[in-house]
C-alpha cells in the first residue's frame, strides 16, 4: 500500500502543474477598493451656517484628526463623517477654527 501511493505521487510533480489549476487557487473576490473623499478645504470647511449633520445608512471612521471612532453622523455640506455625541463633539471642532 505504501509503494502504491510513492509511486503515484512520482506520476504528478509539483513543478509540471497546470496553469488552470493555479488559477481555481485565487481568492473568487478581491479586496474591495473603497474611495475616500477628500477633507474640503479649510474655506468650506469654515462656512458654519451651511453646515448641519445627518445620519447615514452606514458607519464610517470619523475624519477629524485627532479621533479614531466610528460614527453614522455626516456633515451635509462636505459629506465626511463626523462624532456628534454628548462627550466628543468632533462636528463642532471640525468646523471651527484652529490655531495651527
Amino acid at each position: 500500500m505504501g509503494t502504491k501511493l510513492i509511486e503515484d505521487n512520482d506520476t504528478e510533480s509539483d513543478s509540471e502543474s497546470n496553469p488552470d489549476q493555479l488559477k481555481e487557487l485565487e481568492p473568487k473576490h478581491k479586496k474591495r477598493k473603497v474611495m475616500i473623499k477628500p477633507v474640503p478645504s479649510k474655506q468650506r470647511r469654515l462656512q458654519k451656517a451651511y453646515h448641519m449633520p445627518d445620519y447615514g445608512p452606514n458607519q464610517s471612521r470619523c475624519r477629524n484628526k485627532s479621533c479614531d471612532k466610528k460614527t453614522t453622523v455626516f456633515c451635509k455640506r462636505c459629506e465626511v463623517y463626523l462624532c456628534f455625541v454628548p462627550n466628543r463633539n468632533c462636528f463642532a471642532s471640525f468646523h471651527e477654527i484652529v490655531e495651527e
